[in-house]
C-alpha cells in the first residue's frame, strides 16, 4: 500500500497507519537565508568601497555588481528553500521515517522500526538561543537496543510536542485515534 501526499510517496507496511507528516520548522531556512543576505550585503559594500578608492569605473559597474550578487542570492535562496521543502519526518504506528528527497542530492531515506510497548527515551533540546526563545526544538529519540546505539534525531520539527505525544502513545502500547 502506498500513500501519495503531494509528491511524497510512502510505501506502507501491512497494518501501518500514518500519524503525522511534518517538515522542518520554517525558521530553519530563515538563518541560512539571513546569512546569505548578510554575506551579499558585505560583498556589495566592499566592492563599492574598493572600486571608489582604487578605480575610476563607470557607474554601471556598480549596478552590474549588485545584480550579479543578487542573482547568486536568488540561486542560494532557491536551493535552501527546495532543500527544506523536500524534507519530511513521518511517524507511523510501526516506523519513524526521515525522507529527504531533493533531485540534486538524490533521495535520503532513514527509518527506525518501533513496536508498541518498547522503551523509548525522548528528549527535546533547542539548538541555539533564538530557537529556545521561539520554542523550536530538536527531538532526540533513544532506543535501548543493540542494533541502534545513536539516537534518531528529528531536527527542528514544526510541532515537536505532537511528535512527543505520538511517540509516548506508541511506547505505551496505545493506538492513536485518527
Amino acid at each position: 500500500m502506498s500513500i501519495i501526499q503531494g509528491k511524497l510517496n510512502i510505501k506502507l507496511l501491512p497494518g501501518e497507519n500514518i500519524y503525522t507528516i511534518q517538515r522542518k520548522h520554517l525558521i530553519s531556512i530563515a538563518f541560512p537565508l539571513a546569512s546569505y543576505i548578510l554575506i551579499m550585503t558585505i560583498l556589495i559594500v566592499a566592492s563599492i568601497i574598493i572600486a571608489r578608492l582604487f578605480l575610476v569605473i563607470s557607474p554601471l559597474f556598480f549596478i552590474d555588481a549588485v545584480l550579479l550578487l543578487l542573482s547568486f542570492l536568488v540561486v542560494l535562496g532557491m536551493f535552501t528553500s527546495m532543500n527544506w521543502f523536500y524534507q519530511f519526518y513521518v511517524v507511523t504506528n510501526k516506523r519513524i521515517l526521515h525522507i529527504h528527497f531533493f533531485k540534486t542530492q538524490g533521495e535520503h531515506f532513514e527509518e527506525v522500526f518501533v513496536a508498541a510497548g518498547i522503551e523509548i527515551k525522548i528528549s527535546r533540546v533547542a539548538s541555539n538561543l533564538i530557537y529556545d526563545l521561539l520554542n523550536v526544538e530538536d527531538i532526540y529519540i533513544e532506543f535501548p537496543r543493540e542494533d541502534r546505539q545513536e539516537p534518531f534525531i528529528i531536527r527542528t520539527p514544526n510541532r515537536p510536542e505532537e511528535f512527543e505525544e505520538i511517540l509516548d502513545e506508541i511506547a505505551a502500547g496505545h493506538e492513536k485515534e485518527k
